[in-house]
């Protein structure tokens, strides 16, 4: 009879241990759940203000994807998305969160300077156009030969202060007096095809719409280069 009272009870102690582990079990998981939900909370309005206000972005995805939606970081906290849209009538859109803050795309507009490259229109969520950026062919610091930069132009045409130029080392961001006002380039990891992209603001004078024109640029180099810059 001791045996038995004895068996019983060694049975309810497992029993009542596995419960303890399930239980602990759960509040980890509940744990871990709550960070990822908290992470994620990040409302639409949050991420835009953030990514306005960063001083550096960073856009990481898989250089093997078919289609690249790189995620935007703002630091450690995920801020938006990247997406690569299109390949006749290209379009690269940023999104704020889940909601759609701005778009580039290939633009046929006539601007004041009509030498060399493609134009590209940027737009707001509203599909409103804020401007608009083109390849032309300039003179550099007085050099003799001319250099591809991109020239930036508001919604009137007028051309902006600044221009952005592949220096090698990376894309840039100039004013005329030749201060770096904003930089961005890429590494890329071999191993498992991911990528980053960082881009560094040291002057906000630099309209938000032209950064994405960086973005874009960048994400070619990642899409048609890589692993060049890894």
């Amino acid at each position: 009879m001791k045996k038995k009272e004895s068996l019983s009870s060694h049975v309810i102690l497992v029993v009542i241990l596995i419960g303890v582990l399930l239980v602990g079990v759960g509040l980890i998981y509940l744990v871990f759940q709550r960070t990822d939900v908290d992470q994620d909370m990040i409302s639409s309005e949050e991420a835009y203000e953030i990514i306005v206000e960063a001083e550096e972005l960073t856009f990481t995805g898989d250089g093997d994807a078919m289609t690249q939606k790189p995620t935007v970081w703002a630091g450690e906290q995920q801020v938006g998305k990247l997406v690569d849209k299109g390949i006749i009538h290209r379009q690269i859109q940023l999104f704020a969160g889940d909601e759609l803050m701005m778009y580039l795309q290939s633009d046929n507009t006539e601007l004041p300077n009509t030498s060399a490259g493609p134009t590209y229109a940027f737009f707001d969520s509203q599909d409103t156009c804020i401007g608009y950026t083109k390849e032309t062919l300039e003179s550099l610091n007085n050099a003799p030969e001319r250099d591809y930069i991109f020239t930036f132009y508001d919604k009137d045409k007028n051309k902006k202060d600044y221009y952005a130029y592949d220096d090698d080392e990376g894309w840039k961001i100039y004013d005329q007096a030749g201060k770096v006002l904003l930089e961005g380039y890429y590494d890329y990891n071999h191993r498992n095809s991911e990528y980053a992209i960082r881009v560094i603001t040291y002057d906000n004078q630099v309209n938000q719409e032209d950064k994405l024109l960086v973005y874009f640029v960048l994400l070619q180099n990642v899409s048609s280069n890589f692993p060049e810059g890894s």
